[in-house]
């Protein structure tokens, strides 16, 4: 994407310190917000492949990473599995 969702952009964009937003985002999310922002790109990722006919790496940049193997070690710590595996079960369903 060519959005910045670093934490510092955003937390400069709503006026707070990177170190509250942090903790801010944490308290009411239950959750980080740089790993939120994985789960998110992931969950965008998966729609991706349902709907379109891209291939992983043009999905990969589409979610905001430049470099596939990357993205696919984090699908795989993300969600138990490979994007593979992901795939070959959605060609079955």
């Amino acid at each position: 994407t060519d959005i910045d969702l670093s934490q510092e952009m955003v937390a400069e964009h709503i006026g707070l310190s990177v170190s509250y937003f942090c903790r801010f985002f944490k308290s009411k999310m239950g959750i980080s917000y740089s790993n939120y922002i994985i789960k998110k790109r992931i969950e965008f990722a998966e729609q991706l492949y349902r709907t379109t006919d891209m291939k992983v790496y043009e999905i990969a940049r589409k979610v905001g990473y430049s470099n596939e193997k990357y993205f696919a070690r984090l699908y795989k710590e993300q969600t138990g599995h490979s994007m593979k595996n992901f795939i070959k079960k959605e060609k079955k369903e």
